[in-house]
């Protein structure tokens, strides 16, 4: 028996950074993502010799025995045992030993929402392997609650559930602690304008983004004008950008990027860069409309907006640096799984 999961990555449109405590409770967040065809993949495979085997490249191995997981490994694969250890410390051990690998499309901690979706797929897989059935909303939540309170990593909710819902969704995330997912119906040729207009360029910079969020945190937390202003900007430009989506404006959309990532720059240190901001200056010089840092920032991954005619010069004037491009499109659909 194999259990397949897999979830998409989501790029960030509009309002990244409302969705972080204690912003969220205090003034209330408000996003809008979408869902791309690039992914996290959980496979588990049940055997009988009482041991758990992880392979998560690129950290090496880790092997323990069914009924005594680790608490902690002090890394990515973190984001297995320790929400093993809450699947067994609930449900117990209903098998006689497992086989983990899990693998990601794109780097982890490059501005995607890679953490929170590895963490989305390997609840789905789990639930499948205990025979749970939970609703999304359930999913994502205890996806929120095992990275930001168990695990204690600094973060947002957006991911979490863009990862488990997938598509184009609205969301609005209540002071008392509420969620609310509002999928968008976009016009089908849109969508295919915007792929055609769209880059996702990874460019190598390596970032620490619990560090800014973290200092993003303490920012509102101490009542900064500045931050805080920025933050509140970044929050009403989602009706922007949701106009500019619902009327199938790449104008609009661009428009609203380029405002989006100056307000982001204010919220805290570290968001840019010197290398970041040339890169920028190329794709812009070679024609491309507005371009912005994807997730907390400090590196990753960049969405470039530029017209399909421009798209190949913008790309081409990139290959100078020692980045890379990701062809994508976007997708619908979000957590799958099924049993082989």
């Amino acid at each position: 028996m194999i259990i397949k999961a897999k979830a998409p990555f989501r790029i960030g449109l509009a309002g990244g950074g409302t969705d972080v405590e204690p912003y969220a409770s205090l003034y209330g967040g408000e996003v809008i993502n979408a869902t791309i065809g690039l992914y996290a993949r959980v496979a588990l495979e049940a055997t009988s010799d009482g041991m758990v085997y992880l392979e998560m490249k690129p950290q090496t191995p880790l092997e323990f025995p069914i009924n005594a997981p680790p608490k902690n490994a002090g890394d990515i694969r973190d984001l297995f045992t320790v929400t093993y250890n809450r699947f067994m410390q609930s449900y117990g051990t209903p098998f006689g030993g497992l086989c983990v690998t899990i693998t990601s499309d794109v780097p982890y901690g490059s501005g995607l929402g890679t953490s929170s979706t590895v963490m989305v797929t390997i609840i789905g897989a789990l639930l499948k392997l205990y025979g749970l059935q939970w609703t999304r909303e359930e999913i994502a939540a205890f996806a929120v609650d095992t990275e930001r309170n168990v695990l204690g990593w600094a973060g947002g909710k957006q991911d979490q559930f863009a990862a488990v819902y997938g598509g184009f969704n609205h969301m609005l995330f209540g002071t008392n602690g509420s969620v609310t997912v509002q999928s968008l119906a976009l016009d089908a040729s849109f969508i295919s304008l915007l792929e055609q207009s769209m880059l996702l360029y990874y460019s190598r910079q390596h970032r620490h983004s619990s560090r800014i969020i973290e200092e993003q945190q303490a920012r509102i937390i101490a009542g900064e004008l500045d931050s805080l202003e920025a933050t509140h900007y970044l929050k009403q430009l989602v009706g922007d950008m949701h106009k500019a989506l619902i009327q199938g404006k790449l104008s609009g959309l661009a428009e609203t990027f380029a405002l989006s990532f100056a307000a982001k720059k204010k919220i805290a240190t570290g968001i840019t860069n010197q290398e970041l901001e040339a890169l920028v200056s190329a794709a812009l010089a070679a024609g491309a409309k507005t371009a912005k840092i994807s997730g907390a920032g400090g590196g990753g991954f960049l969405t470039i907006i530029c017209s399909p005619s421009t798209r190949t010069k913008v790309q081409e004037a990139l290959h100078t640096f020692d980045g890379q491009a990701y062809p994508f499109h976007f997708t619908n659909q979000g957590l799958h799984v099924i049993l082989e």
